[in-house]
Formats: C-alpha cells, sequence, structure tokens
C-alpha cells in the first residue's frame, strides 16, 4: 500500500510542477497516469471475484499462464 502512496506523491508532485509552468497537455496526460496506476489494484481485485476475465491491455507476464 506504502509504493501507492509513493507513486501519487510523485505523481502530484509532477501535476503541480507542470500546471506551474502551464503546460497544460502534460498535466492531463500526467493526470491519466495517476488514475491509471492507481486501477491496477482494482483490476486485480475484480480478476481475482470474476475467473472468467480474459485478456487486457499491458498485463504482467505472470497473468499469461492459465
Amino acid at each position: 500500500m506504502v509504493d501507492r502512496y509513493s507513486d501519487l506523491v510523485l505523481l502530484m508532485g509532477l501535476l503541480v510542477y507542470y500546471a506551474s509552468i502551464n503546460r497544460y497537455f502534460t498535466w492531463v496526460l500526467t493526470a491519466v497516469v495517476m488514475t491509471a496506476s492507481v486501477m491496477v489494484s482494482y483490476t486485480g481485485r475484480g480478476r481475482s471475484v470474476h475467473s472468467e476475465v480474459q485478456g487486457g491491455f499491458m498485463e504482467r507476464p505472470d497473468a499469461w499462464c492459465c
């Protein structure tokens, strides 16, 4: 859980920095990355509840086995 917080702290710092120098495209891109990094844990939880979930975008290699 601490690794998620450390990711979010780093990405929040980037959001503040890019907003301060008026780089709005990069700010939005950082916000999307921040949202995607938080959603990884929910994807794993969904797989544990629904075993029929197959495939996905940018999977971990160990998830391809079965």
